[in-house]
């Protein structure tokens, strides 16, 4: 487990409970597995509406314990999905954020 994400749920959700914690965590986990098959899934049909929806409920879950880097991630992905970036959405800068959080979310499970 993750020992910062464990860190913030004991210091800001007030949580010590190591068998809620984990029942938590391993919540997060299995949520961003079934999120992001279906956000690659969004953006091969180019459905950026659907895209964004996905990232949002998936920034949700990485506020809720703390995993600050996916949920930035997550937020980019969500209001570039809802055209509300600088640019619009295309399948390459989207793919591009996608990706990145896979990196991050990878980088999470080894740590």
């Amino acid at each position: 487990m993750n020992k910062e994400i464990v860190d913030y749920m004991k210091e800001n959700l007030g949580l010590d409970d190591m068998d809620l914690i984990q029942e938590l965590y391993d919540e997060y986990v299995n949520t961003i597995k079934e999120r992001l098959p279906s956000a690659n899934n969004a953006l091969e049909a180019k459905d950026f509406q659907a895209l964004a929806k996905i990232a949002h409920a998936m920034k949700g879950c990485a506020l809720n314990i703390g995993h600050e880097s996916f949920a930035v991630t997550a937020k980019e992905l969500e209001y570039l999905g809802k055209g509300l970036g600088p640019e619009p959405p295309t399948a390459e800068n989207c793919s591009a954020l996608l990706s990145k959080l896979n990196t991050i979310f990878e980088d999470f499970l080894k740590a």
